[in-house]
């Protein structure tokens, strides 16, 4: 991919953030960065150097993208100043992090599904054994698998002690 290549991707994915950034640049700083937006005199405007922004810096990152502003107030003083916004958009996701991600909800739903059938089942042994007993199992059953779970679970109707349901 050549550099040109990367570079209009890049401008593709960051277009809609530096327009944000222009039209409400105020109001960004307003709401995060306080301090910063009371010592411009906003009465006397801001100009966004883009070009010279350009010049200064090239960006060798590739794969990330960022919406960068350079943006020349004037501060209560009298004096000129620059603000620097460096946003880096997350939003674009490579087929690694896509398989990272994928490999994450399984096991989180695989974890949700065993809490969600260890929770029935120890309330069925508590009722049928004891609080006293189930207890003693109660890191075992957190630690099943789902088809441990369900094997357990079938069992608890037709076992006369808790230990007849473990030796399933």
């Amino acid at each position: 991919m050549t550099d040109d290549a990367d570079s209009t991707d890049r401008d593709d994915h960051d277009s809609p953030w530096k327009e944000a950034l222009e039209k409400y640049f105020e109001a960004f700083l307003a709401l995060l960065f306080p301090a910063i937006h009371a010592e411009i005199d906003w009465s006397r405007g801001h100009r966004f150097l883009d070009k010279e922004l350009q010049q200064i810096v090239r960006d060798a990152k590739i794969g990330r993208r960022y919406a960068d502003k350079l943006v020349s107030v004037c501060r209560y003083d009298g004096q000129p100043a620059w603000v620097l916004v460096h946003v880096e958009v997350q939003g674009y996701v490579t087929s690694v992090e896509r398989a990272g991600i994928a490999k994450g909800l399984q096991q989180g739903e695989q974890l949700g599904y065993q809490k969600g059938e260890a929770k029935p089942l120890l309330l069925l042994l508590t009722e049928k054994f004891g609080p006293a007993s189930v207890d003693a199992q109660r890191e075992h059953i957190g630690n099943a698998d789902p088809q441990q779970l369900e094997s357990w679970f079938q069992g608890v109707l037709t076992a006369d002690t808790l230990e007849a349901i473990f030796r399933r």
